[in-house]
Order: structure tokens, then C-alpha cells, then sequence
């Protein structure tokens, strides 16, 4: 199966958004599903926002603020 753009995009959105609804339990199921799939799993076009999506995820793991992970993707 391959990972679609709306996929990767609402990942992207949660993992950047402070709600508490996005508990710790869903960055890791996030998290889980992100590992599953490497870049040759992607289309090309997509695989520069899969990466981006797994580094807001790892710096989401660590425990980075919102303002962290976006001064350090941008």
C-alpha cells in the first residue's frame, strides 16, 4: 500500500497541533505507521513531505514544543 499526500498531510497537521486530544497514544500509533513505510513507498513527488512529516515526529518524540518544531522545519 502506498501513502497518499492527504495522509501525510493530516499526520503533518496533528503532530504540529497543541490539541489535547492528540494524546501521546496517537503520535504513536502515527509513529508506527510512519516507520512501516519507507521512501520507496511514496511516490517521488511525496517523499521530501513523508521526511518532513518523520522529522516533526521525531522532534514530537523528544518532546519539543510546537514553536521548536516549527522554527526548525522552516
Amino acid at each position: 500500500m502506498v501513502l497518499t499526500e492527504q495522509f501525510i498531510n493530516l499526520c503533518c497537521t496533528v503532530l504540529v497541533d497543541d490539541n489535547p486530544k492528540f494524546t501521546d497514544s496517537v503520535v504513536g500509533e502515527i509513529s508506527f505507521i510512519l516507520d512501516s513505510y519507507n521512501e520507496e513507498d511514496t511516490a517521488i513527488q511525496f517523499r521530501p513531505k513523508l521526511q518532513l512529516c518523520k522529522t516533526i515526529l521525531k522532534l514530537r518524540l523528544d518532546k519539543k514544543s510546537t514553536e521548536y518544531i516549527m522554527d526548525s522545519v522552516l
